[in-house]
């Protein structure tokens, strides 16, 4: 039994108080600005309890209060990704990643504390897989990323430091026809803005007979596109729909 099972064991409401002010915390960095009431409707229990919990936070400069909502701060965004590994240890979420990683032979796998909530999600999905991004890129990397709303949520939510000016940004897929804001192309381009790279991309649509390809692989930009395709390293794909 390692020091945490004890400390679940001798003060279970330390860490359900633990939970608790991570939860919120987390809420309000997705949503900000958020006022307390949506906060209440979001936990379930009643705005008295928030409004405690909130002034800790602004006593402790986690959060600011003004006029048009809650904002999270810069020492509370930190707050929150130190302690959620910890966090993914105590809602167990480290058991189900290590299943996943036998059973898939993955080298690593990250599983959100709310991969069960359905307002959160998403939301939390995009901020977790980007810090990781984050931590795990380098100069000279060339990184293909696909659309849709989750992977497009994945640049939206980052929180850019530190600019790579030597990465190659490039679509990891064509055209869809539709949903332009979630297209691979655009969320590219916007994801090489965040991280002031380098951006590469293309007019193809998503799938090309052989017949067409075989006409297009001599014009310049797609021997370009072909060139970059080879020198990948890091693939950023959603697995659901790319239009949606």
């Amino acid at each position: 039994m390692n020091e945490i099972e004890y400390l679940k064991k001798f003060a279970p409401d330390l860490i359900e108080k633990l939970l608790f002010r991570f939860k919120i915390l987390e809420y309000i960095s997705i949503n900000a600005p958020v006022g307390r009431r949506n906060i209440a409707s979001y936990l379930g229990v009643g705005e008295r309890i928030v409004r405690n919990e909130l002034e800790f936070f602004i006593v402790e400069k986690f959060i600011e209060v003004i006029k048009s909502g809650t904002f999270i701060t810069e020492l509370g965004e930190s707050m929150l990704k130190e302690l959620r590994s910890l966090v993914n240890y105590l809602n167990e979420n480290n058991i189900i990643a290590e299943e996943l990683q036998n059973k898939l032979r993955i080298k690593k796998v990250i599983v959100c504390d709310s991969y069960k909530d359905e307002i959160l999600g998403k939301e939390q999905l995009a901020k977790v897989a980007s810090e990781y991004f984050l931590n795990n890129i380098s100069e000279k990397d060339v990184i293909a990323i696909s659309g849709g709303t989750t992977v497009k949520s994945f640049v939206d939510t980052m929180s850019v430091k530190k600019y790579f000016n030597e990465i190659s940004v490039i679509p990891a897929r064509g055209s869809l026809g539709n949903g332009l804001e979630c297209q691979s192309n655009v969320v590219a381009n916007n994801l090489s803005k965040k991280l002031k790279a380098k951006f590469f991309g293309t007019f193809l649509p998503d799938y090309l007979d052989e017949l067409t390809y075989d006409r297009l692989k001599d014009l310049e930009e797609v021997k370009i596109l072909i060139e970059y395709l080879k020198k990948i390293n890091v693939l950023i794909f959603g697995i659901g729909r790319a239009d949606a």
